[in-house]
């Protein structure tokens, strides 16, 4: 990339290019980002883009039905904020797209069977209500009654539903719930034993969790999540990774983890801070294969599955060097 960044976003676009949005650069993250760049598959380089219309670190982001990328929330220059905005590929520009209600961090943004774009979880100081971006009308509004429970982990499900994890307390999740847009409703279900904190929905239907948050405990860990049954299962543990990785389905319904960021101030690989490793969970066969490690060492970066089934790894930070790193590499699932 042209600009070293991590708490970026990387969104695969409609025409198999990835557009890389904001994030933090300078020493010790010092500067928020409004650049973005594309990244073309085909030709394999990175081309600069039209810049976002205020800076963005941090934030969601998601593909809406129509091409164009949501761009929400987030740490701009001057804190938090409460501005979104959305991107044309077509005119390679940015337009407002309203103000969300809490300005918030680290949120998860999901386009649902509507066609809305669900704003859920995130660091706001207090906990944020759900929010919906209606791409038709560009404009927002709240899910009443979800400021009680704090949400740490939303993944879409299959059926078009969405599975939430929240009111983590003492290493333990309190709140487990399904959303389901068609009826506006919540459903309680079955909380998981294990609390984990990344989630990865695979090609059969069941999500994949890891990232293990109790202290001292198993980082290599796994559940599975199956919706149908609302049931939550071991999976085999993991071979190397551990807690900290980035967690990409991969096409046959695998899924792989590579990384190892920083976060709340722990290094996720040990005192040595390498973290170049990856590995790939088969849920066919319930077991993780190692793969080659990654060129470098990174955490805090983005992995987005391409059209031609292979992973592009952008940006991050090597640890325990908290500066940004601009280097990007592919991961191709057929010579693992």
């Amino acid at each position: 990339m042209k600009t070293a960044r991590d708490y970026h976003t990387a969104t695969l676009l409609r025409n198999g290019k990835v557009l890389v949005a904001g994030g933090y650069t300078g020493p010790l993250g010092s500067v928020v980002l409004a650049s973005t760049e594309l990244y073309d598959p085909v030709t394999n380089r990175w081309l600069e883009a039209a810049p976002l219309l205020v800076p963005h670190a941090s934030h969601a982001a998601a593909l809406l039905p129509d091409g164009k990328v949501l761009v929400a929330s987030g740490r701009s220059s001057g804190g938090d904020t409460v501005e979104a905005e959305t991107y044309d590929p077509a005119a390679n520009a940015w337009s407002r797209a309203g103000s969300l209600a809490v300005a918030r961090t680290s949120a998860t943004a999901i386009v649902l069977t509507t066609g809305k774009v669900l704003v859920i979880g995130g660091d706001a100081g207090t906990n944020p209500p759900a929010e919906l971006y209606d791409p038709g009308t560009n404009s927002w509004s709240q899910l009443p009654n979800t400021t009680t429970h704090h949400v740490n982990v939303a993944s879409s499900l299959s059926n078009g539903k969405v599975l939430v994890l929240g009111d983590e307390s003492n290493w333990s999740y309190l709140f487990s719930a399904i959303y389901d847009p068609l009826s506006n409703t919540w459903s309680s279900i079955g909380r998981p034993p294990v609390p984990l904190l990344s989630a990865v929905l695979l090609g059969n239907g069941k999500v994949l969790f890891v990232r293990n948050l109790t202290p001292s405990g198993d980082t290599r860990l796994a559940e599975l999540y199956d919706p149908v049954l609302d049931s939550w299962t071991p999976a085999a543990r993991m071979e190397i990774n551990g807690v900290w990785g980035t967690a990409t389905a991969l096409p046959g319904g695998r899924a792989l983890v590579a990384g190892g960021p920083m976060s709340g101030g722990a290094i996720g690989c040990g005192p040595d801070a390498s973290c170049p490793n990856a590995e790939v969970y088969d849920p066919a066969q319930d077991a993780w294969t190692v793969t080659s490690g990654m060129a470098t060492s990174r955490g805090e970066h983005t992995a987005t599955l391409l059209t031609n089934g292979k992973v592009l790894i952008t940006g991050g930070f090597v640890p325990p060097n908290p500066d940004m790193i601009a280097t990007a590499e592919i991961y191709d699932p057929t010579r693992q």
